[in-house]
């Protein structure tokens, strides 16, 4: 059974403004039990990956050789780590076999 979290953000994403996507992502996870997500996407060159914020603050922009997001998006593999708010997952974001970034799950 699909989570009703999922729904509605499938839902709301296809009648969503790009500046909402953000958004509805980090509700969509918090409805899920998670502390809040965030989606990072590749750079052209895919070397950096760019936190998709929707302040557009790219502060928090990630090196792919030197992280273990970049590690996930790299490998297409899910990637775990300890922070400080908690245990953080990486996943691999792809559209179709193109890699497209990654998203960061912070759980408790």
């Amino acid at each position: 059974m699909v989570h009703a979290g999922l729904i509605a953000l499938l839902a709301d994403a296809s009648n969503a403004a790009p500046h909402e996507l953000a958004g509805l992502i980090d509700a969509c996870a918090i409805s899920l039990g998670a502390t809040g997500a965030v989606a990072y996407l590749a750079d052209l060159q895919q070397h950096v990956l760019i936190p998709f914020t929707s302040s557009g603050d790219n502060g928090g922009s990630l090196n792919v050789d030197a992280t273990l997001a970049g590690r996930a998006f790299q490998t297409f593999e899910l990637q775990t780590q300890e922070a400080d708010d908690g245990p953080r997952i990486w996943l691999p974001l792809v559209l179709g076999t193109d890699r497209i970034g990654v998203l960061s799950v912070s759980t408790k």
